[in-house]
């Protein structure tokens, strides 16, 4: 039998072997989410039979976002509430697991603007902060990976 002098730096530092096998386990569901093929649209009403991007601020907003051929594992969906001029205004998750290789998943999720409280809405007139309504859209983030973004408005005029 020959031996080798040679001794690798994974059998000297058992320490740094575990280290890249953690990193490789843990990069798994984000390389799993690149691959994914997602879509999202918003929403007026739950029976998500006709998309909209036009809506009054007194509307509830939905956001479907469906995912097909996901790896199995588990996974964070998060939808960002994104104001064009304010940024995210609000963060939403859900956890879920995919059991078959291939598999899609189905989420949803809701928005509504805040009214002003009663006082300042007398004293302006206006039901909403005006520097919510205007363009936004919806973000969906799988692993560390946008995959999709819904745009839509809101406006007074509608």
């Amino acid at each position: 039998m020959i031996q080798s002098k040679h001794n690798s730096i994974l059998k000297k530092c058992p320490v740094l072997k575990y280290l890249l096998v953690f990193m490789l386990v843990n990069s798994l569901p984000v390389l799993a989410a690149a691959g994914a093929e997602c879509t999202s649209e918003t929403y007026n009403q739950v029976s998500f039979e006709k998309p909209q991007s036009d809506f009054s601020p007194f509307d509830k907003i939905f956001v479907k976002v469906s995912c097909d051929t996901l790896d199995a594992g588990d996974y964070t969906l998060y939808v960002n509430w994104v104001h064009q001029k304010v940024g995210i205004v609000r963060t939403e998750k859900q956890d879920f697991s995919i059991n078959v290789q291939g598999a899609g998943h189905t989420a949803y999720f809701w928005f509504k603007l805040t009214r002003q409280g009663p006082i300042k809405s007398a004293l302006t007139n206006k039901d909403f902060y005006p520097g919510h309504l205007g363009d936004w859209h919806a973000e969906a983030v799988l692993g560390e990976n946008i995959i999709s973004s819904s745009p839509f408005s809101i406006s007074e005029n509608y």
